[in-house]
């Protein structure tokens, strides 16, 4: 029995999708062996992990960034920023100005 032209067509269209179902399924199974030899989960869970700590130390860095950004840009236009920067950190007094520093340390309310 031989099979004429278009049987021998539609045999061909109905082999290819077949192999390659098989070789996707082949690919499937090659790379979930690595995965479960090297703790797939658990690595996954580390690195999850990971990116959160990262994330939040990105969002607190950029945070802290703005805040910067803005306290230097006070200190470009604001004459108020620069004086508390001097009364605060430098300890700057106006000559006729005199200060009063208590120690309540050692008292409790």
């Amino acid at each position: 029995m031989q099979a004429d032209g278009n049987t021998k067509r539609i045999l061909v269209w109905a082999v290819w999708p077949m192999r390659v179902l098989i070789a996707c399924g082949i690919a499937i199974v090659l790379t979930f062996i690595p995965y479960r030899a090297m703790g797939g989960n658990q690595k996954l869970d580390e690195m999850s992990q990971q990116l959160t700590h990262v994330e939040r130390e990105i969002a607190e860095t950029s945070l802290d960034l703005r805040q910067r950004m803005r306290r230097v840009q006070a200190l470009k236009t604001d004459t108020r920023a620069i004086e508390n920067i001097a009364r605060e950190e430098l300890r700057m007094l106006y000559p006729h100005e005199k200060t009063l520093r208590l120690d309540i340390q050692g008292r409790q309310p």
